[in-house]
């Protein structure tokens, strides 16, 4: 009897200690997304990307379709600064792979850099690691 008070407690705190802090699941196609864009960063990081042009270009419009799903995703939670981060994500991939159609590896570089910036911005405001790895939006 005493473990299953317990464990009533332990769960009531989980789920007070998530009101309180207003961290949420994110939508899972909002969770593709940003696997999607981790799998797209670690692709433009690689050495050779900003000289390999037509793959930047193909990356860079993955990054937009992702960068869209944010939009979406914090517009509709009405997080005014969430919602600017993803809509300049989107703006940056446009500009890479511009930067990319005229094969200008420095253009990629920068774009890649400012598109690291803005991932890194928004996840130190609206994202909570979790202790099993997984991420709430908070």
């Amino acid at each position: 009897m005493r473990e299953a008070r317990w464990l009533v407690a332990a769960v009531l705190v989980g789920a007070l200690g998530r009101q309180m802090t207003g961290a949420e699941k994110p939508s899972d196609e909002y969770v593709s997304a940003m696997r999607d864009l981790d799998a797209i960063k670690q692709a433009l990081t690689e050495p050779s990307a900003p000289a390999e042009f037509a793959a930047v270009q193909k990356l860079a419009a993955r990054a937009e379709a992702s960068f869209k799903v944010a939009v979406l995703y914090w517009e509709a939670r009405e997080v005014d600064d969430a919602l600017r981060l993803a809509a300049l994500g989107f703006k940056i991939a446009q500009d890479t792979g511009i930067a990319a159609e005229y094969g200008s590896a420095e253009g990629v570089a920068v774009g890649v850099e400012e598109m690291l910036a803005t991932c890194d911005a928004c996840h130190k405001a609206h994202r909570e690691q979790m202790p099993d790895g997984t991420f709430l939006i908070k």
